[in-house]
């Protein structure tokens, strides 16, 4: 585990801590926490599995920005939201739009690394 991973576990407990004492332990907390804990296990799979390198940059900014937008848009729709359908629903399409992303922008990454083997 890199310094990276645990900076993401730490916002995660941060996250959890805050929102139970400010929301308490109602349904759509739950929601925002289970899909917050999904995002948080994608960003830690796909740092692990992705590596350091040049061409992965692009990929850890958008899991940061991803982690960041989860974070947030869960706290508004737990904050603002009497639905919890409604709630879930725009946790899944953040959940979809963000892995659509995230897969076009890994086979991007194997693309580059394919034309540059074959250029050596």
């Amino acid at each position: 585990m890199n310094m990276e991973d645990l900076i993401y576990l730490i916002i995660f407990a941060l996250y959890a801590v805050c929102g139970y004492l400010s929301f308490g332990p109602g349904n759509m907390f739950i929601v925002a926490l289970v899909f917050t804990a999904i995002s948080t296990v994608i960003v830690l799979v796909v740092n692990e599995y992705i590596g350091l390198d040049f061409n992965s940059a692009p990929l850890q900014v958008f899991l940061a920005l991803y982690f960041a937008v989860q974070i947030i848009g869960s706290l508004i729709l737990t904050a603002y939201t009497n639905s919890l359908n409604n709630s879930i629903i725009a946790q899944m399409i953040i959940l979809v739009v963000f892995g659509i992303i995230i897969m076009t922008l890994y086979q991007g990454k194997q693309y580059i690394e394919k034309e540059e083997k074959n250029k050596q």
